[in-house]
C-alpha cells in the first residue's frame, strides 16, 4: 500500500513528464498535415489501443496481480461510452483547429476548460470551490478571450480558434467521467476501454464523411505513430494515472502549461512565432494557473485516497 508521501511524489513526477508529452501533440499533428484531421485523430487513438492490447495481454499472461483487466462492472459502461465520446470530440475538433490556425492559439485556447471541470467538481463532487480558484479561473478565460481578439484580422485564424474551444469544451466529460472511473478502474482497464471507443466513434465518422485512410507517405505515417506513441500512450495515460488519486481540476489547471511548451517547441521546429496578443493572454492564463494551484495545494491529494 502506497503512503501518502510516496503517492504525492509520483503524481508530481507523473504530471511533469505527462504534461510535456502532451505538449508535443501539436506539433506532431502539424507534421502530420498531409493526412485529414480525422484521420489523424483516429491513427492517434487506434495505434495506442494496440499498445495496450498488448500490454494487457502481457499483464494477464505474467498475471501480475487478481484483477482481470478485460472485465468491467455494469455501473461503469455508461460513464466509459460518455468518456470515450468526449474524447473522440475533443480530438476531432482540436486536431481539426490546427489545420486554420497556429499552435500558440490552438493548444492555448483547448486547455482553458479548468473553470467548467471546476463547476462540474463542485456539482457533483460537492469539491471546496475557493475564491483565489475562482479568480484565476476568470483571469485565465480572459487571458483566452485576448487571445481569440488578437486573431480576429484573420478568418481562418477565428475558425481554429472556436474549433479549439469547442475540443475544449469536449474534454470536461472525458476528464470528469475519466476521474470518477479512475478511482475504482485498473489504469489497463481504462485505457482500453475509452481509448477503444473512442477509436470506434472516430472510425465512424471517417466512414460517414469518407475520409481517406490510407496512400500516405512514409513520413506521415511515421509521424502519425509518434502522435499516437508520446502524447497519448505516454503523456494521456500518465495523467489518467493521476485522476486515480488526485482532483479533476489539478490535472486540467496542470495541462495548462501545455501552450507555453508547445509555443516553444514550435517556435523552435516549425518557425511560428506567436503575437503580442498571445503574450498578454499567455501571461493571464499562466497569472490565472498560479492563483488556482496555490490556492489548489491542500486539496493535492483527495481524503480518500
Amino acid at each position: 500500500m502506497l503512503n501518502n508521501f510516496s503517492i504525492e511524489y509520483k503524481i508530481r513526477f507523473y504530471l511533469v513528464i505527462g504534461v510535456f508529452a502532451v505538449s508535443t501533440a501539436a506539433i506532431l499533428i502539424k507534421l502530420s498535415s498531409e493526412a485529414h484531421p480525422l484521420a489523424i485523430a483516429f491513427y492517434r487513438m487506434f495505434i495506442s489501443v494496440l499498445v495496450f492490447v498488448i500490454i494487457a495481454l502481457i499483464y494477464r499472461h505474467r498475471r501480475l496481480d487478481d484483477i482481470n483487466v478485460f472485465t468491467v462492472n455494469n455501473n461503469q459502461v455508461v460513464r466509459i461510452i460518455i468518456s470515450s465520446l468526449g474524447l473522440a470530440m475533443h480530438f476531432w475538433f482540436w486536431v481539426w483547429s490546427l489545420s486554420f490556425t497556429s499552435v500558440a492559439s490552438s493548444v492555448l485556447l483547448v486547455t482553458t476548460n479548468p473553470f467548467i471541470v471546476l463547476l462540474f467538481s463542485w456539482i457533483i463532487w460537492s469539491h471546496p470551490i475557493r475564491l483565489k480558484m475562482i479568480i484565476g479561473m476568470f483571469i485565465g478565460l480572459i487571458g483566452g478571450s485576448i487571445i481569440i481578439f488578437g486573431d480576429s484580422h484573420n478568418t481562418n485564424n477565428i475558425t481554429g480558434d472556436l474549433l479549439a474551444l469547442l475540443g475544449s469544451l469536449c474534454i470536461v466529460p472525458y476528464v470528469l467521467c475519466g476521474r470518477s472511473l479512475r478511482k475504482d478502474m485498473h489504469i489497463l482497464t481504462y485505457n482500453l476501454y475509452v481509448y477503444g471507443l473512442a477509436t470506434i466513434f472516430l472510425f465512424i465518422l471517417i466512414i460517414l464523411f469518407q475520409i481517406e485512410l490510407f496512400n500516405l507517405s512514409l513520413y506521415t505515417y511515421f509521424m502519425l505513430f509518434l502522435v499516437a506513441l508520446i502524447p497519448q500512450v505516454i503523456g494521456h495515460s500518465l495523467l489518467n494515472w493521476v485522476l486515480g488519486y488526485a482532483s479533476a481540476v489539478l490535472v486540467t489547471i496542470s495541462v495548462m502549461a501545455e501552450p507555453i511548451i508547445a509555443t516553444i517547441l514550435a517556435g523552435i521546429i516549425l518557425d511560428e512565432i506567436p503575437s503580442l496578443y498571445w503574450y498578454l493572454g499567455g501571461f493571464l492564463i499562466l497569472l490565472g494557473i498560479y492563483l488556482s494551484i496555490s490556492e489548489f495545494e491542500k486539496d493535492f491529494i483527495d481524503n480518500d485516497t
